[in-house]
């Protein structure tokens, strides 16, 4: 019996090692021939094909470099995307660093939102950001310059203020500019976790469960989605 389970072991050490070594070989090549791809997070995705993401894009190469795949991919079995299965992800408190955010207000629930000073959608969410009970709201700056050329220079100015919390509503709420000003600031560390992410768009908000929403929601939403996700892990 152990006999027989020690050769079951070895044979999936070996299938798995070997696994490992083709993936290893495929992406070795693949930086090779397209170096653009370097940064890219490559993996197994359905036989003879491997997903490349970059940012909020997937492409499916087959392991011969024969036949690359762009667009929607989808298991038809299940019915489902196979390029938004690889393209969902959630997040993880440990991703965030609390020095990085804005704080708008204490709370026993907390929501992250990713946000665009000159974002139309984002100024829409401020006020209903400010009606949310007993919820902590953490802003991660994220100026989209593709859309808003003036955006980071805001970003940084509200970033570098006396008082971050209050620019950023005077600025989004009331269109007060804040005073020209320069400091160390986590753009480029916001930017690379909203790339971790596949956040590339403004308002993203972040609930404590991990899921990631794209685009505004009023404050109701926002509330009975936090507080459905308190009552279950009050049962847990």
């Amino acid at each position: 019996m152990f006999r027989k389970l020690f050769i079951a072991i070895a044979l999936t050490a070996a299938t798995l090692t070997a696994a490992a070594d083709a993936t290893n070989d495929f992406i070795q090549q693949l930086h090779s021939r397209y170096p653009a791809t370097i940064g890219s997070t490559v993996a197994p995705a359905f036989p003879g094909f491997y997903s490349i993401v970059t940012g909020n894009e997937v492409l499916f190469m087959r392991s011969d470099f024969s036949v690359l795949l762009h667009g929607d991919v989808v298991d038809l079995k299940t019915g489902q995307s196979l390029s938004a299965k690889i393209l969902t992800v959630k997040a993880d408190s440990s991703m965030f660093n609390p020095s990085d955010a804005i704080h708008l207000r204490p709370g026993t629930q907390r929501v992250v939102v990713f946000a665009d000073p000159d974002c139309p959608y984002c100024r829409k969410l401020q006020p209903e950001l400010l009606k949310l009970k007993n919820v902590e709201v953490d802003i991660y700056e994220l100026p989209l310059t593709s859309l808003h050329p003036n955006a980071s220079r805001m970003a940084q100015d509200i970033w570098c203020s006396t008082n971050p919390a209050k620019s950023w509503d005077d600025y989004v709420s009331k269109n007060i500019l804040p005073t020209d000003k320069t400091c160390l600031n986590p753009l480029a560390r916001n930017l690379a976790l909203s790339e971790k992410l596949h956040i590339s768009g403004t308002p993203a908000l972040v609930f404590p469960d991990g899921t990631i929403h794209a685009g505004y929601l009023p404050a109701y939403q926002i509330q009975a989605q936090l507080d459905a996700l308190t009552k279950v892990a009050q049962k847990q």
